[in-house]
């Protein structure tokens, strides 16, 4: 095994000391880093995008599963007669497992968002 790694290595030392020596371009280190910026800044974009994409698709679902439940559950009679104010909202037959749901939901986003903001001020420095 070792012979071998020494006989490649000698191998592309000497296909590497054939080759003649370049000297770069003045201006290539800053080439270079306007390059990684250019990738630094599109890397950003793109996660700003699929946050974009996820906060989308996750509002949507909620507002879905809201008009879902509220269709299950809610008669049209009832929604015709509160258009006309002849009967009150708390009348509604909403099932009492939907609102803890709604309520832990609304728990969970709140803490999500708290620590989403701790977690963004400890490392400013990365974003």
């Amino acid at each position: 095994m070792n012979t071998n790694q020494t006989a490649n290595e000698d191998t592309l030392k000497t296909l590497f000391g054939y080759m003649p020596a370049e000297t770069l371009p003045g201006n290539f280190q800053a080439n270079t880093m306007q390059r990684i910026h250019q990738e630094a800044i599109s890397l950003r974009k793109r996660k700003q995008r699929l946050q974009l994409i996820g906060l989308i698709a996750g509002l949507s679902a909620i507002i879905g599963i809201g008009v879902f439940v509220f269709i299950q559950y809610v008669d049209i009679n009832n929604i015709i007669t509160i258009r006309r104010f002849k009967t009150n909202l708390l009348s509604l037959s909403i099932p009492p497992m939907c609102i803890q749901i709604s309520v832990i939901a609304l728990i969970l986003l709140i803490f999500d968002m708290l620590f989403r903001q701790m977690y963004y001020k400890r490392h400013r420095q990365n974003y």
